[in-house]
């Protein structure tokens, strides 16, 4: 369960604080940010902010052994790192699968944020 996991341990209550509060105002760019790379998917630029966003999400769900959303960030982060790098071109069907992995994410980041208030 959730709620056993160590990062509700008081220890670790400032440090998922603030990855829910970084968290969320990433969310917000990013909702924004893949719809205007929708629109405009040669954006250098843009891409490495999404990507940038995407990574730091990634990485801190890895430190705080939040698996599943660490794991779907890692696949995200490698897409997005394969168009940024020129890998990979942008087809506009893509972004379908990309607004459903962040929507899938922010599902997994919601678990997070209810057992934290259930532990408070």
């Amino acid at each position: 369960m959730m709620s056993e996991n160590p990062i509700f341990s008081d220890d670790m209550q400032e440090l998922v604080e603030s990855f829910i509060m970084e968290s969320r105002e990433l969310f917000d760019d990013l909702d924004n940010d893949l719809l205007a790379f929708e629109q405009n998917p040669e954006d250098a630029e843009l891409i490495n902010k999404i990507f940038r966003a995407v990574h730091t999400i990634k990485g801190t769900s890895g430190f705080l052994s939040l698996e599943q959303l660490s794991y779907l960030t890692h696949h995200f982060e490698n897409v997005l790192n394969l168009l940024r790098q020129g890998d990979l071109a942008f087809e506009p069907h893509m972004m379908d699968v990309m607004l459903q992995v962040l929507d899938q994410m922010k599902v997994l980041f919601m678990q997070v944020v209810d057992q934290k208030l259930v532990a408070l």
